[in-house]
């Protein structure tokens, strides 16, 4: 009844308003400030003088309340859900507005391209929008995948890391999005100023009145040099870890090269980074070992002539 007698009613009547149409499909001046069951503020068009709202308040009225039908829909409010948790998760990750805004932007064109209804496939969905919105920005969203699980599994969700990567890739075919793989340099930076914030570092370096500034600039450009050489031999290696163990290895050259002890431990790295010592020890072995002895031959060589 109501919505037969609402199509009799032209636009421009109803703004003026001339007449409104209650919820019971009777025709009736609803007044602003005026409680009554079914009605909320964008239904009414006077105020509580009951004189006629100016046009442009109507219209605003009406739009508010085409809004809220849309909201009260159950698949739009389930994935304001999702957004509200993806928001939460890129804010507890310390994501940039940039990234975060990117990862919506994704989520939303992947959800309509793959039109998926199950609330934990729309989670997976977030996840893996931000996994693609992160890797596009390199280094300066250096986060994890693993971070981004665990991000949303404090939230309440039940995510596994390679359902999220597969998500990656369906949406990669669905919208046309390359995933970016991970640099191990969009992790370095990260690592030294996390790595060098450890009291015992700072204590070390304090002890040989050595500048943590200067010391910072040379271990990552040491690791930057270690990991170009390198770049043939990581395999199929997580970016993440390869870069902390050149931080690894380039503070060893350096404490060769500088003629002091090295700052830097595995077990420090281990702990500063969320890895474990032998995981660092295995990978300086495959892969840098050899380098860091070659650059330090080169090194006497260079200095003795």
């Amino acid at each position: 009844m109501k919505d037969a007698l609402s199509e009799q009613i032209s636009l421009i009547e109803e703004l003026r308003g001339n007449v409104y149409v209650g919820q019971e499909g009777t025709a009736s001046e609803a007044v602003l400030g005026v409680r009554g069951e079914g009605y909320t503020l964008s239904s009414f068009h006077r105020d509580f003088t009951r004189r006629l709202l100016p046009l442009s308040r109507q219209i605003t009225y009406r739009r508010l309340r085409h809004l809220q039908r849309i909201l009260d829909d159950e698949h739009v409010k389930k994935h304001c859900q999702v957004i509200m948790t993806l928001r939460r998760v890129a804010e507890s990750l310390r994501i940039n507005a940039q990234a975060r805004e990117r990862a919506i932007n994704i989520y939303l064109r992947a959800a309509k391209r793959l039109a998926r209804t199950d609330k934990k496939e729309l989670i997976t969905l977030a996840a893996a929008s931000i996994l693609l919105a992160v890797r596009e920005l390199g280094h300066t969203a250096p986060v994890t995948l693993q971070e981004i699980v665990d991000g949303f599994n404090g939230n309440g969700a039940r995510i596994k890391p390679m359902r999220v990567v597969e998500e990656a890739k369906n949406i990669e075919r669905a919208i046309g999005e390359r995933i970016r793989i991970r640099d191990c340099r969009d992790y370095l930076w990260r690592l030294v100023s996390d790595i060098t914030r450890s009291p015992d570092i700072e204590k070390r370096l304090a002890a040989l009145n050595v500048d943590i500034g200067t010391y910072r600039h040379k271990l990552f450009i040491t690791a930057l040099k270690l990991l170009k050489i390198a770049e043939n031999r990581r395999g199929g290696r997580r970016p993440y870890i390869v870069a902390a163990t050149a931080l690894y290895a380039a503070d060893r050259f350096l404490a060769f090269k500088e003629g002091h002890r090295p700052f830097l431990t595995q077990r420090l790295i281990a702990k500063r980074a969320g890895v474990s010592e032998c995981t660092i020890r295995e990978h300086y072995n495959a892969i840098f070992r050899e380098l860091v002895i070659r650059m330090t031959v080169l090194s006497l060589i260079s200095s003795s002539s």
